[in-house]
């Protein structure tokens, strides 16, 4: 080899160990970092990129910009402008949480806008702490805040944003829903609910008020519902029920205790037998029995449709010892027959006609067994009290319904 040769082949290899010294420092001694690549490998990387959602996003996001920390990475501000002309503006930590959230409706023909929302939220970015919205009027519309023990309090407003309309309140571990008031237009409390998870599911122990006072309070889950009504002062209780899925049994109390009608109602049997006390007649008491429609839905927990009544018997008593039973015609205003018990368990039934006329009289053993049949040598007339064939009133049992009711999160956008 000439001595020019030799001189070549040194400088190949001396070029050659150079270029392997760089790379072994560039990738083998943390070369390849984050930062590295931002400094060094995208030295012109802007603070502020372009944010524009795919093709069908159902975001409703129109467009929008983000600010970077100075990692060149993790967002700082993000700006976004939705299709419905709305804006909302988010700031995030130097470790990417999101921290703070406002909106604002869309802008008025004059320019101006009003702030539709401001929230905080916990480290983990997601987790409210705080979030008020207000209406497009600038009234406020809901507002919500983490409680000194973790629990997450939520308020509802009514139009005008001054008066609360319903307040929940949300465990502070799972955000489950632990409880709620519910108020009228002038602030009155309407209803207080409880929740409790049980084997069952969820247990609501429902109070509901009226004029100030405790109108009634019932306790139901998925098998079975019951309660009680208040009298006038709120305490003294006037009406105590229970249903599940196969019956209803309903006790109605008088203010001096004494009870004065009960109701049991069997679902799928169709019929309800109402015992209650004569309104004219202290010593005489009554027990109908109506068939009950199919479509009614009172043997259940739902109200159903308006139930289709007919009322079957009805059977009169004398300081607790029957005097007879009626069954009564389709017109529910008369007999159809009557039957008197006997001593050994005979009976006596009489044969009406629509005029009331008694027009056969049937004598029975203690079997059933027609022993006579005759029509009788005089003419007898018989008509049933007027008052034990009306449906008797009594205190209307709890029908409360919430269906206007926010879902139960314990927040959201």
């Amino acid at each position: 080899m000439t001595r020019n040769a030799k001189i070549a082949f040194l400088a190949a290899l001396i070029v050659i160990g150079v270029a392997s010294a760089g790379w072994f420092y560039a990738f083998q001694l943390g070369g390849t970092s984050k930062e590295r690549l931002t400094q060094r490998a995208f030295p012109q990387r802007p603070l502020t990129t372009l944010i524009l959602p795919a093709a069908g996003s159902l975001s409703g996001v129109k467009s929008g910009r983000a600010k970077h920390w100075p990692d060149g990475f993790t967002r700082k501000e993000v700006s976004l402008e939705y299709e419905n002309g709305m804006e909302e503006f988010q700031f995030f930590n130097q470790n990417g949480k999101r921290t703070t959230s406002l909106q604002y409706y869309a802008a008025e023909a004059g320019g101006g806008r009003h702030q539709r929302s401001v929230a905080t939220f916990a480290a983990d970015g997601v987790t409210y702490l705080s979030h008020q919205i207000w209406r497009q009027d600038g009234s406020l519309e809901r507002a919500g805040a983490t409680l000194p023990g973790g629990e997450y309090e939520q308020k509802y407003y009514h139009a005008g944003g001054t008066i609360v309309s319903r307040k929940r309140v949300f465990t502070g571990g799972d955000k489950r829903l632990k409880s709620e008031e519910i108020f009228d237009q002038k602030g009155f409390r309407i209803a207080a609910i409880n929740y409790r998870v049980t084997n069952f599911g969820i247990n609501q122990d429902v109070n509901i008020f009226e004029g100030g006072r405790r109108k009634a309070h019932f306790v139901k889950n998925i098998l079975e519902e019951k309660g009680e009504v208040f009298g006038p002062d709120g305490t003294s209780v006037i009406a105590q029920y229970i249903k599940d899925i196969a019956m209803s049994e309903e006790v109605y109390i008088a203010l001096d205790g004494r009870v004065i009608q009960t109701r049991l109602s069997l679902r799928f049997g169709g019929s309800e037998t109402v015992r209650f006390s004569s309104p004219t007649r202290p010593d005489i008491t009554y027990r109908q029995v109506w068939r009950i429609s199919p479509t009614s839905g009172r043997g259940g927990f739902g109200t159903g449709a308006p139930a289709g009544r007919m009322l079957r018997t009805v059977e009169e008593f004398s300081s607790g010892k029957s005097l007879y039973t009626a069954r009564v015609a389709i017109d529910g205003l008369n007999a159809e027959a009557i039957t008197y018990e006997l001593p050994g368990g005979m009976a006596i039934v009489k044969s009406v006609a629509a005029d009331g006329r008694v027009f056969r009289v049937t004598e029975r053993d203690s079997m059933g067994k027609e022993i006579t049949s005759v029509q009788p040598s005089r003419p007898e007339f018989v008509k049933l009290p007027a008052e034990m064939l009306v449906d008797p009133p009594h205190a209307a049992l709890p029908d409360f319904r919430d269906d206007s009711a926010p879902p139960p999160l314990y927040d959201y956008p």
